[in-house]
């Protein structure tokens, strides 16, 4: 299956946001996607950047993917 317009996306360990990037050009505007990494400064960092320039709704979450049991975000 492949990532059509309208379609939502869970990014696992997303470290610097590539899969974002695509998606973005991919899909367009009407997509979300969420984030999720370990490492939250990494996050938040690519987070404050892509707002300026991304068109897709996006969150980013910190969480350990390995111990995580419930999706927020």
């Amino acid at each position: 299956m492949s990532l059509r317009e309208g379609m939502n996306c869970l990014d696992f360990g997303c470290g610097p946001w590539e899969v974002l990037r695509l998606t973005d050009e991919l899909v367009g505007p009407s997509e979300r996607i969420v984030n999720l990494d370990v490492d939250g400064a990494l996050g938040r960092e690519m987070a404050e950047v892509l707002r300026l320039t991304a068109l897709i709704e996006f969150t980013f979450a910190e969480h350990d993917v390995e111990n995580i049991e419930e999706v927020t975000g």
